[in-house]
């Protein structure tokens, strides 16, 4: 009997700070970018949480800065 694991494919700096940009040029929310480039909601955002020192640029949404 043979099993089907699913396995998470891990992804590098590099490609999430591709898709971020793409996504702050992009018009769309977090959700449809993600859907649209095939990669897992989840991870992009966990990636952005732990993301340091984020700018305010993108949609009045500001994270990670001290007020």
């Amino acid at each position: 009997m043979t099993e089907k694991f699913r396995t998470r494919e891990r992804y590098g700096e590099a490609f999430w700070h591709k898709h971020h940009e793409a996504w702050q040029l992009s018009a769309l929310n977090q959700r449809e970018y993600c859907e649209a480039q095939g990669i897992p909601l989840k991870a992009f955002g966990n990636w952005r949480a732990k993301k340091p020192n984020r700018s305010c640029r993108h949609r009045n949404f500001c994270t990670d800065v001290a007020a």
